[in-house]
């Protein structure tokens, strides 16, 4: 996703982009076959896919537009991976970098440099590859951009959809209430189970009678018509109901209450917003473009937010689909700053039906769907292996705290009772020796 603000005058000056991009193109999550090197995992496909939209930004924000220098500064861009599945976004991340930052911008070294660029094993002589590199500081010139990712713990901010177990219960909840929706999944389950249910299980060779089994199928075959593989004899119809099943359940019942969108775009819109606000700050030393790599439902949920294809509920979001926010410098009337969004390349309304709007509108906007009790919506409730992953540590750890106060509250009570039984006793010798002791 690329969110920008700008003006088609020329004197309108680019000031700041924000960029949340999809995955490339990657191995199926769970369906495994000989092509699959490793479930999850992406692609050279996807490489040159995230490598290509690299070469589409700089383009367009280095050489054309000049937000950019040449060279990647730590200080003015800024770039993010989601930790739920680091090895697929961090390598998409990489491969865009590589396209954003081409060989020759990286970093020289001087004759002296070179002598102390040498790591301390005295086993290897680096003498071979010194000469490969020549004064680069790597190969070919190519700089290192990092990758952030918060890969010690869950990332509410990218990884809601993720991490939140509150969603579930929010979307099965709705789902439940709803008559309409219990209907047409009802509707849709009979029509597949006579169609694509049948197609999937007689060239898969195993019994597909569930929409989440056909859904895993259905990411089999993308992935493998993106790598090029053969997946076998389904019809144009039988991939439709796919698609069918796909909108359904990844969009219309996902996504049927609106707090769900709320809560996955959360954190990403605050950090817009927080990043818009020091824009307007003018420090020079700011954050000019920032990039985020997640996967289609952090995408799906802000096109819900911005009412796109609400009519229908059907959104497709392919492998390394980009959705930018611009922001511009313009007139000072009606707004000094303007914001404008692009959606693969196509520029797409607000919901106000607007093609721009003003950062104060866009901000007002942004508060709108945020959810300022995001951790009673989101962190606190339910179990099992996401947010609440740590819950049954947390009990154990309390009953072993609760546990060893106890102890020590026996044993010191132990111990004053034997001290007043001994002191008793002293009491007792002295009165029967006639002596009084003082005691400090």
């Amino acid at each position: 996703m690329v969110i920008a603000v700008w003006s088609s005058e020329e004197k309108d000056e680019l000031i700041f982009v924000a960029h949340l991009s999809n995955v490339g193109a990657r191995f199926p999550n769970r369906i495994p076959a000989s092509w699959v090197k490793a479930p999850g995992e992406l692609t050279h496909v996807g490489m040159r896919q995230l490598y290509l939209l690299g070469r589409e930004l700089r383009k367009q924000y280095i050489e054309d537009k000049g937000l950019l220098g040449e060279q990647y500064n730590p200080t003015e861009y800024l770039l993010r991976a989601a930790s739920y599945n680091m090895t697929t976004t961090i390598a998409s991340a990489n491969a865009f970098a590589r396209g954003l930052y081409l060989p020759g911008s990286g970093y020289s070294l001087n004759s002296d440099e070179i002598k102390r660029a040498v790591p301390p094993n005295n086993s290897t002589n680096y003498t071979e590859f010194q000469r490969e590199l020549r004064n680069a500081a790597l190969l070919n010139f190519f700089d290192s951009v990092p990758v952030l990712s918060y890969g010690g713990g869950p990332d509410y901010g990218l990884a809601a959809a993720k991490y939140c177990n509150n969603l579930e219960k929010l979307i099965q909840s709705r789902a439940d209430q709803n008559d309409t929706l219990e209907r047409r999944r009802d509707e849709l389950n009979q029509r597949c189970a006579q169609g694509v249910y049948k197609e999937l299980s007689q060239v898969f060779k195993k019994s597909i009678q569930d929409m989440q089994t056909a859904l895993e199928y259905r990411d089999y075959i993308i992935s493998a018509k993106y790598y090029g593989q053969d997946y076998g004899q389904i019809s144009e119809a039988g991939l439709r109901q796919l698609d069918e099943i796909y909108s359904f359940v990844k969009y219309e019942e996902y996504f049927e209450d609106p707090m769900v969108a709320r809560i996955i775009s959360n954190g990403v819109i605050g950090e817009i917003v927080d990043l818009i606000n020091k824009t307007m700050e003018g420090n020079e030393k700011r954050v000019k473009m920032a990039s985020y790599f997640v996967e289609n439902n952090n995408i799906l949920a802000l096109l819900r937010l911005l009412q796109h294809n609400a009519s229908t509920g059907y959104v497709q979001i392919p492998f390394a689909s980009s959705l930018q926010l611009e922001m511009y410098h313009t007139d000072p009337t009606p707004s000094p700053y303007a914001l404008r969004l692009f959606f693969n390349g196509k520029q797409i309304k607000w919901p106000d039906g607007s093609y721009d709007i003003g950062v104060t509108r866009f901000i007002y906007w942004a508060k709108q769907i945020t959810v300022p009790d995001f951790a009673s919506k989101c962190l606190k409730q339910g179990n099992g292996d996401k947010a609440g992953s740590d819950t049954p540590w947390v009990v154990a750890g309390a009953i072993v705290g609760a546990a060893i106060v106890v102890m020590l509250v026996i044993t010191c009570l132990y111990i004053l009772r034997k001290e007043k039984s001994e002191s008793e006793k002293n009491e007792d010798a002295e009165e029967a020796s006639g002596e009084i002791r003082l005691t400090p």
